[in-house]
């Protein structure tokens, strides 16, 4: 059920009579009730001017969090749409046309890498590649200690150019056989790191630590900006070495014609599919959407242990070791952003159900009822899950028909559900197959019904909820 809290308001009102003294009338005035996200939005108004100008977060940012932001997310856990939205990088991107995309991005990126690899590897360029001068000035090499969310650099070295030179062998990474990843779903709440070996030492890289890359906002859908930073180092390295063969094959006096033309179209087909990624995943209004979703399903698995997050679908030490990173961030120095980040999901939580009212009230009975029936789409909930078996037009309406006599323990029989006559045995028949496509517990609760071939639904009223829409 929805928490509603009325805000009461006394006004006075001075009024003026012939035949009396002056005299003031009191009214009381009911103002709009707040759901519990609007009074968390409230709330947050009224301490964010603090907030903005602290480095940590205090003790009233973190009883916000408790006392308003998680009873107001525990209103939309187990709603289907919040779900949805909350899991849509988990799911779309294993197996939809956005999928599709990434694919093709992904076989592009490994197609110019290697155009540009057998370029670069061909004698006449290769010795042209080694006489240019370094593209880069110097490299710094910092040592960094990392506690928590908290860092510091421990030593600093830098390289002159003279000893170093960029070289399209850092594309090899890029390659069908290298260690490149576009999309990990186990990225949901933090990058997953990658370490290279240096020498005889392994090397953590550094582009997808989220404490030292301002390009990472510290919570929200991981899984699609770690991909769009994985897209964009890719892009860097291969302008890089993209503009560093042309500048050997301009000074090689050689009828490369076949090669050169390879780089071309490869680089023409990897901008192309780039262009279209950034539109497609982050501005899209969806994806301020199921932005907000994720944001807050971050905040409530670390603020809520009891939290059930199996519906994710990821592994437990992927859940556990996030909730941990999320709450120490809370406490860091980027703790300040997450409070304004978490805010402004709250705020764009309004938009889930905008123009669909009806949604909402699915949603809700999901959260809260065993069985819901949504009756002009056909649809079935048990517990939370959707029944996607296929019903045909007798089993849904045996179905509805059991949902909505459960609350007076009525039963169905054969001629509730056909409008013909048939055999003795075509409704306990059909009511035994349909039972072996539900969940076993649902099943159950499928009962004889005391009269020959009748049946009623074991389930007290206020767990069924039978939608007309």
């Amino acid at each position: 059920m929805v928490r509603m809290c009325y805000h009461t308001a006394i006004t006075a009102k001075r009024e003026i009579c012939d035949s009396s003294p002056c005299i003031r009338r009191f009214e009381i005035r009911r103002e709009v009730p707040l759901d519990s996200r609007a009074l968390a939005v409230h709330q947050f108004d009224l301490i964010q001017d603090r907030l903005k100008k602290q480095s940590l977060a205090d003790s009233a940012a973190t009883a916000w969090l408790q006392k308003y932001v998680v009873p107001a997310v525990a209103e939309y856990w187990e709603r289907p749409r919040f779900r949805e939205y909350a899991t849509w990088s988990i799911v779309n991107l294993a197996d939809s046309e956005d999928r599709q995309i990434l694919d093709a991005l992904r076989e592009s990126i490994h197609g110019v890498a290697d155009a540009i690899q057998q370029l670069a590897t061909e004698p006449r360029i290769a010795r042209h590649i080694e006489q240019l001068p370094s593209a880069v000035s110097a490299i710094v090499e910092e040592e960094i200690w990392i506690e928590g969310d908290e860092s510091d650099t421990v030593r600093t070295s830098t390289t002159h150019p003279e000893s170093i030179r960029v070289h399209p062998n850092l594309l090899k990474r890029f390659l069908r056989d290298g260690d490149f990843q576009l999309i990990n779903s186990n990225d949901y709440f933090e990058p997953v790191q990658k370490f290279t070996q240096w020498g005889d030492k392994p090397v953590q890289r550094g582009e997808l630590i989220v404490s030292v890359n301002p390009q990472f906002v510290p919570i929200g859908d991981m899984i699609v900006h770690t991909m769009l930073r994985r897209i964009e180092l890719a892009e860097e390295s291969i302008q890089s070495g993209h503009r560093i063969v042309l500048q050997a094959v301009s000074k090689a006096d050689a009828d490369l014609e076949a090669l050169t033309t390879a780089v071309h179209t490869a680089m023409a087909a990897f901008t192309k599919l780039v262009v279209t990624i950034r539109p497609r995943f982050q501005h899209d209004p969806e994806a301020k959407l199921r932005q907000a979703c994720v944001v807050l399903t971050q905040i409530y698995a670390a603020k809520n242990p009891a939290a059930d997050c199996d519906w994710l679908g990821l592994p437990n030490d992927v859940v556990e070791s996030g909730r941990q990173t999320i709450d120490m961030r809370l406490q860091s120095w980027s703790g300040i952003q997450m409070y304004l980040v978490i805010a402004n999901a709250l705020t764009t939580l309004e938009k889930l159900y905008q123009g669909q009212p009806d949604q909402n009230e699915i949603d809700e009975a999901v959260a809260s009822c065993r069985l819901v029936i949504a009756e002009k789409s056909s649809q079935v909930w048990w517990e939370g899950k959707e029944c996607r078996s296929g019903f045909s037009l007798f089993e849904f309406r045996a179905l509805h028909l059991l949902a909505k006599r459960a609350s007076g323990r009525r039963i169905i029989a054969e001629t509730d559900v056909f409008s013909d006559v048939g055999s003795q045995s075509r409704f306990p028949t059909m009511i035994s197959r349909l039972k072996k496509r539900l969940p076993e517990t649902f099943a159950e609760c499928i009962i004889h019904g005391g009269q020959k071939c009748t049946y009623r639904l074991d389930l007290p009223g206020d767990q069924v909820h039978v939608a007309a829409r």
